[in-house]
């Protein structure tokens, strides 16, 4: 139980942390997924939102109809 506006905050803070990571985590994968160089890939995508990376690694995985992120 969280008894104070600090301990609050703090575990608020934590969670945005650890999700900021799979988001860095996720826009990883899709650089690594394109063709052509890592780090220019990344540098193409690294300021987009959460939802359009996820999107469009969804798409980039769907494109060759073999998905390796799927519902099973």
């Amino acid at each position: 139980m969280i008894d104070n506006l600090h301990d609050f905050h703090s575990y608020v803070g934590e969670t945005i942390m650890f999700c900021q990571c799979i988001e860095q985590d996720i826009k990883f994968i899709y650089a690594g997924m394109l063709e052509g160089d890592f780090d220019g890939n990344y540098e193409d995508i690294e300021k987009w939102t959460l939802g359009r990376t996820v999107k469009n690694l969804q798409k980039l995985d769907n494109s060759d109809n073999k998905p390796y992120f799927h519902k099973k």
